[in-house]
């Protein structure tokens, strides 16, 4: 983590003494008072509802060394003297500009991992396979907005060889200024989606903001782009970067072939151009595609495939991302709360599907945020396929389970098979009665983040 003086740290953020020692280091950033702060300098950041300034005592009391100090604020009485008050003009973008310079005093070479869906289990892969031959570190949980990014990057050690760091947006100009902080020497692009829609309007704005990214990218640096999008191939023509293509089709760099789906158990397959089977042990043939990527970097930077192949096969995913778990009524439940989309609903609801060993396959599915207008007919067609795909049962919440519910009648699936409730805590009586009536149950559970469906998840493992 990052260790400097407080002087250095005076100069880094553009900033100015208030009150306390001319002198002293620093060792690491919290924004958190509640948290050990010893040696940290504490960055007290304001929102419309909060303002961090009132817990700078506590985080003196944990430890803080030092703490930034927005200038538009008077100092309170009882300031204690012996840590170092420093004033800026924006905690948020003192923040920003001290993790882009602490980058700048790095050798690391930094992964930025951006796209629709998959960012976070793409970031684990890639993770995975580096620790083969290098020292790594990556983004811890889903730190990856305006405010985790900085923090990731203010975390990372001198020793460090390489960073995979997740990159989240919902509006235009946001990967930009992450980007910027952080400047990576590589970028990849998982997917463009459905998500988001609400703010951007198209796909192809989606599709813009996330492209921004590579755009930061020099003629130096490399793209890792999924080569089945077609939005993707368009833009990269804009790009000064080096390209490599990733996906299950013709004219990508790094190809798919013989893909085995294993369940429960994950994926078997094949790259083009080689006989090594890749083991991923993690479901969907989506995760197959976030899987490329990972060994697309782990050529370019020189590993073989034994190294990439047994570091994917060590994969562990952050968790909620798919995570499969042990149900205390027998068989699984997959936890695949965190977020959804239109793009990650499908994906789901097919690896679901194809679950041979299952003999009760039950969705719980809740809303998907931030579709704007579309969400209705958006709700509808995911609720269509789950009755194409011939899920068996279908339990709906939130504000567009009348849509979806719609969409599963049209899609084959039985009035009997579908229920709709009002909240979570309805649905776990339910669901524990259909389990009790199976030997192999395997429930999915997955909305956007808002819907907070882990707990059902939770409930049944």
């Amino acid at each position: 983590m990052i260790q400097i003086s407080i002087p250095e740290c005076i100069r880094m953020v553009n900033g100015m003494k208030l009150i306390g020692p001319d002198g002293g280091m620093i060792r690491g950033v919290s924004i958190d008072s509640r948290k050990e702060q010893k040696g940290r300098l504490f960055v007290p950041l304001k929102g419309e509802r909060f303002d961090a300034h009132e817990f700078v005592p506590q985080a003196i009391e944990n430890g803080a060394t030092a703490v930034l100090w927005q200038l538009d604020r008077p100092l309170p009485d009882g300031v204690r003297k012996d840590v170092t008050y420093i004033g800026v003009d924006d905690t948020l973008i003192a923040l920003q500009q001290l993790a882009k310079a602490y980058r700048q005093m790095l050798s690391v070479t930094i992964i930025g991992v951006t796209g629709s869906n998959g960012k976070t289990s793409t970031k684990d892969m890639i993770a995975a396979v580096l620790k083969e031959n290098h020292t790594v570190q990556k983004t811890e949980g889903n730190l990856n907005n305006h405010i985790g990014v900085p923090l990731t990057l203010l975390q990372l050690e001198k020793t460090t060889q390489y960073a995979v760091v997740e990159m989240g947006m919902s509006d235009i100009g946001e990967i930009r200024l992450l980007a910027e902080i952080a400047a990576p020497q590589m970028g990849v692009i998982t997917n463009i989606g459905e998500a988001h829609l609400e703010q951007l309007g198209s796909r192809e704005r989606i599709a813009q903001a996330k492209f921004e990214l590579i755009e930061c990218l020099t003629a130096k640096d490399t793209a890792i782009l999924q080569g089945d999008e077609p939005l993707l191939r368009s833009l990269a023509t804009h790009s000064e970067a080096s390209v490599i293509w990733f996906g299950f089709t013709d004219g990508n760099d790094v190809r798919a072939t013989d893909v085995q789906a294993n369940g429960l158990k994950g994926s078997m397959f094949r790259v083009k151009g080689t006989d090594m089977r890749f083991r991923l042990p993690v479901p969907g043939r989506h995760q197959v595609s976030n899987a490329l990527s990972a060994i697309a970097i782990g050529r370019l930077i020189g590993l073989s495939d034994e190294q990439i192949a047994t570091g994917l096969a060590n994969v562990t995913l952050t968790g909620m991302r798919f995570e499969v778990q042990p149900g205390r009524f027998g068989g699984q439940v997959i936890n695949d709360a965190y977020n959804a989309s239109p793009t990650s609903m499908r994906a789901a609801l097919h690896t679901l599907a194809g679950i041979t060993e299952a003999d009760l396959k039950v969705a719980v599915l809740g809303d998907m945020l931030e579709l704007g207008p579309d969400a209705a007919r958006l709700h509808w067609e995911v609720g269509r396929l789950a009755g194409e795909l011939g899920i068996d049962r279908l339990l709906i919440i939130g504000n567009h389970a009348a849509d979806m519910r719609d969409g599963a009648l049209a899609g084959g699936m039985t009035s009997e098979s579908i229920l709709a409730r009002d909240s979570a805590a309805d649905v776990i009586p339910i669901l524990e009665e259909w389990l009790k009536e199976a030997d192999h149950p395997v429930v999915l559970v997955k909305a956007s983040r808002g819907m907070k469906l882990e707990t059902v998840a939770r409930a049944l493992i």
